[in-house]
């Protein structure tokens, strides 16, 4: 798999989830624990995301 695909797909998965969680806080109860929650766990999987791309990054060179 090419790195700039990887990245593109990562990144519009990312982007679906971040999507969803919006329209969930719209249409359904959720407290703010829970949204604290919910964003934490896409910030730590955004962070996992960054490290698999420097990893191929310098894998490549």
């Amino acid at each position: 798999m090419k790195l700039k695909y990887f990245v593109e797909v990562m990144g519009q998965s990312i982007q679906k989830v971040e999507e969803s969680v919006e329209h969930m806080e719209m249409h359904t109860i959720v407290t703010k624990t829970e949204q604290h929650q919910i964003m934490q766990a896409l910030l730590e999987l955004s962070e996992r995301i960054k490290w698999i791309e420097a990893y191929m990054v310098n894998r490549h060179y």
